[in-house]
């Protein structure tokens, strides 16, 4: 029973850990695009990839670079589709 539920902790807090990743990279994303309207391409992604492990440190959660640089692109992704749908701010 004690090994399930280190199994079963384990789980929920990679499952959490998931969640609180793509929603900070959505935040990180919005604030990029809002704050540095100068940067483009590699110095916007640096910026980002910056703020986003920052962020990630203070909350004690680990990612590699490739896994922050596949979530900050998949946010890119939904905040484009936002924009380009014209639904945003309706």
């Amino acid at each position: 029973a004690g090994v399930l539920g280190m199994v079963f902790k384990n789980l929920a807090t990679k499952y959490l850990d998931d969640k609180t990743k793509q929603a900070i990279a959505k935040i990180v994303v919005q604030g990029v695009e809002q704050a540095y309207k100068e940067l483009h391409g590699e110095d916007k992604l640096n910026q980002a990839l910056s703020m986003f492990s920052e962020l990630l440190a203070e909350k004690g959660i680990k990612a590699s670079d490739f896994e922050m640089r596949v979530l900050l692109e998949a946010a890119v992704g939904e905040f484009n589709k936002v924009f380009d749908s014209g639904t945003f701010g309706d």
